[in-house]
């Protein structure tokens, strides 16, 4: 029995455990996962139990905030077709926030009716017969995202942008990105900054948004002059032969319109934010991020109460962490964009990148006590497994 003993000794001396942090948290996200997906089973199935349906899914995710909603309208079975489906518009008398199925959001206004009548992997329809609300849709080449208001469809791949039901028309404002509107048979695209009231008469009338832009297309789909351009000039800048460098960088043509942006650096209205932001986006997508985060710092140090302030800070932050790697910078400005705008819908987004910029530069403390406050505010938010990781949290 000594002999044993010995023998078991010696042999634990070799041992190795083969246990590791890594280890550690990959069975707790593991763990994390399958909780959440037995709770989402368990909403589904009392959900279909009440409505009698039979082939949907339902997931629900709760929230703190009384005016926040998890929403995924029932998926079409596997035979269905694309065909959009009908579902009665529900009636919002307070604002509302709604998180779709691919994390992209909608804020409702007050008294507006808003129905999602697809909601797909591939396709999200939603209709907005009576009110407003702002998008801020989740980039995804592989799915269209279409908003139905009276006569006007504004498509998307990703951006965030407004569509309003205003007496004299449809209102189309674009944040950030740019978007095709159907109007009758003609073809609009409304960019960063720009806005369009798409009148009952089937006229497009630029606002006062709109007319900070450079330029704005519409292209005639009728029989007969299909995929002509026309070119609106805008009332206070005079036309050119060949596009801008705004227009370039609304085209992706980033690196083009970074070389135009440098020739006519010296006459820029560094008063407008749609255009800092516009240079902004011509510089980083270019590979010039320093050039990108002077622009943005003159953005917010000239229109901090501008509503593009809190993506201008956010944009900020994103550079800082990625292209250049100044975390600390990076934690401020992604501070800065959530305090700005708490409740938008860049929020929970900064939230959680200030608590990735404060962890990747030291600031563990802090990154802890941030991460319990997106916890708090976010108990089943998107980020929730970086903001663990990164605010050391179980």
């Amino acid at each position: 029995m000594t002999r044993l003993s010995d023998t078991i000794e010696k042999l634990r001396e070799h041992m190795v455990p083969d246990w590791s942090e890594p280890r550690s948290q990959a069975v707790l996200n593991q763990i994390h996962r399958r909780k959440a997906q037995a709770r989402r089973k368990r909403v589904a199935f009392s959900g279909l139990a009440m409505a009698g349906a039979v082939a949907a899914a339902i997931f629900v995710v709760q929230s703190p905030d009384p005016n926040f909603r998890s929403i995924a309208p029932a998926y079409p079975s596997s035979s269905a077709t694309s065909e959009v489906v009908a579902i009665a518009p529900t009636h919002y008398p307070a604002a509302k926030t709604l998180l779709l199925a691919d994390h992209s959001t909608v804020e409702v206004s007050a008294g507006s009716d808003l129905a999602v009548r697809e909601n797909t992997p591939k396709r999200v329809a939603i209709d907005l017969p009576r009110g407003g609300a702002n998008f801020d849709v989740v980039p995804d080449a592989s799915r269209s995202f279409v908003v139905h208001a009276g006569k006007v469809s504004v498509s998307v791949l990703g951006t965030m942008f407004q569509v309003r039901h205003q007496k004299s028309g449809i209102l189309v404002a674009v944040t950030h990105g740019r978007v095709q509107v159907t109007h009758g048979n003609r073809v609009h695209f409304v960019s960063t900054g720009e806005g369009v009231l798409f009148t009952q008469d089937g006229s497009a009338v630029p606002t006062s948004g709109a007319a900070q832009a450079p330029e704005a297309q519409a292209i005639d789909s009728s029989e007969g002059n299909r995929g002509r351009t026309k070119s609106r000039k805008s009332t206070n800048r005079p036309s050119t032969t060949s596009p801008s460098w705004r227009a370039l960088t609304k085209a992706g043509e980033y690196e083009a319109a970074y070389d135009k942006l440098q020739m006519q650096r010296a006459s820029l209205d560094m008063s407008d934010p749609a255009i800092l932001l516009d240079a902004a986006d011509a510089a980083r997508f270019s590979g010039h991020p320093t050039d990108a985060v002077q622009f943005l710092d003159e953005l917010m140090s000239r229109s901090r109460q501008s509503p593009m302030a809190p993506l201008a800070a956010f944009t900020l932050g994103r550079v800082c962490l990625e292209q250049l790697g100044q975390p600390q910078r990076a934690a401020e400005a992604f501070a800065l964009a959530y305090s700005l705008s708490p409740h938008g819908s860049l929020a929970q987004d900064a939230l959680a990148r200030e608590v990735e910029a404060l962890s990747k530069g030291g600031r563990d403390q802090e990154a802890f006590e941030r991460a319990q406050v997106y916890l708090q505010r976010y108990p089943e938010g998107r980020r929730l497994r970086a903001v663990r990781m990164y605010g050391g949290l179980p």
